[in-house]
């Protein structure tokens, strides 16, 4: 999973054991990933070295709550839940339902309290009665409810742990420790790898201009003084034939001979004119068959980039969505297919593919080199 790119993007946590690793050549040369437990939906993810880990007031999350988080945190809309907020109660992670997902991250995770009351009124009244009144403090979030944090390099067929002990959850006990609760940005800041957000500042109404008791009158423009319109004066009387007879008569005798001419080359044309042996005719036969034969035209563009198993059809190679060679699949596992390659839609039969994946904030991104550009 290593890329050739010289940054390395590892929290300050696992440091110690990654330098411990890369002393000898082997470790050096071997692939090495991070292993994330998610503290708001309690799955593993891994993650490249290069992509950096992220947090939410403190908690490790994975990519998948952290983008979710970001998108309602900037955009935030009115959601339902079809269960009338049952789905809350469920310990995990609800995967369909974002309205019983956003709830599940403000009451486990410390957000300010001015970020939980904003979001919490974009929430359905049925889900506010089950939420608390005030979002939990870091002393009352646990230690296993803030997630963790590991180093693992691939030895022969399998990945093996190279964490040293207490470094997973040091990292959080870390991040607690360097960020204030108080600061309504501290879910920003305290992300290892993560563009800066800053909530919009309350902006004040304007106040409605004075109305006047009696409206100003509006002067009227003078009236523009020109000089008068000359009225159109009677037209020469005359014989029409009588004033083309000069200028406009030769002119005539040329374009009509030019007609004429053209006109008898016309002729000698469809004289000698075979629709079954004209070269013209035999041209427009090929190009018709040609595209009807190669399937190339209009229709030429393929209807799918990704076959029924996932993967890509030009190259058949099963990529992730995140663009990099060797990973196992970063997103949350698809609702079709169960995948963790796919991204914000399933693979299967896709129409669409991603071109180019850049991180927001820093110059690194990932090409497509499997798929044939068109």
């Amino acid at each position: 999973m290593e890329s050739a790119e010289s940054v390395i993007r590892i929290p300050a946590v696992l440091m110690p054991s990654y330098n411990k690793l890369i002393t000898t050549e082997e470790g050096k040369s071997a692939m090495k990933r991070i292993r994330v437990e998610c503290g708001v939906c309690k799955a593993t993810r891994f993650y490249s070295i290069h992509r950096g880990i992220t947090r939410i007031a403190g908690v490790v999350a994975c990519e998948g709550c952290r983008q979710f988080y970001q998108r309602f945190k900037k955009q935030p809309r009115l959601e339902q839940c079809d269960k009338g907020g049952r789905c809350f109660l469920q310990e995990e992670m609800p995967k369909k339902c974002k309205a019983c997902g956003m709830a599940h991250i403000l009451t486990r995770c410390p957000v300010p309290p001015s970020l939980y009351h904003n979001l919490l009124s974009y929430l359905p009244t049925d889900l506010k009665k089950r939420m608390p009144d005030q979002p939990p403090t870091s002393v009352e979030v646990p230690q296993e409810r803030r997630g963790g944090l590991g180093l693992e390099v691939y030895k022969g067929d399998t990945w093996e742990d190279v964490t040293d002990r207490g470094e997973g959850r040091t990292s959080t006990i870390r991040a607690e420790e360097d960020t204030d609760a108080d600061d309504p940005n501290v879910d920003d800041l305290d992300m290892e790898f993560e563009e800066m957000v800053v909530d919009d500042p309350d902006i004040p109404e304007a106040e409605p201009p004075e109305q006047t008791s009696s409206p100003v009158p509006v002067p009227t423009p003078a009236p523009r003084v020109g000089r008068p319109k000359k009225k159109p004066g009677p037209k020469p009387a005359g014989d029409p034939d009588q004033r083309t007879a000069h200028g406009s008569t030769r002119g005539g005798t040329l374009v009509m001979a030019s007609l004429l001419e053209g006109l008898k080359v016309n002729n000698q044309f469809m004289e000698n004119f075979n629709p079954k042996t004209s070269e013209r005719m035999r041209r427009k036969k090929k190009k018709v068959q040609y595209f009807h034969s190669s399937g190339r035209g209009r229709g030429s563009h393929p209807s799918a980039f990704h076959g029924p198993d996932g993967s890509l059809i030009a190259s058949g190679k099963d990529l992730c969505d995140c663009l990099i060679e060797d990973c196992p699949g970063c997103h949350f596992p698809c609702i079709k297919c169960g995948s963790g390659k796919c991204g914000k839609e399933c693979r299967i039969n896709r129409k669409w593919y991603y071109d180019k994946v850049e991180v927001e904030g820093s110059t690194l991104s990932w090409n497509n080199e499997y798929i044939k550009k068109i």
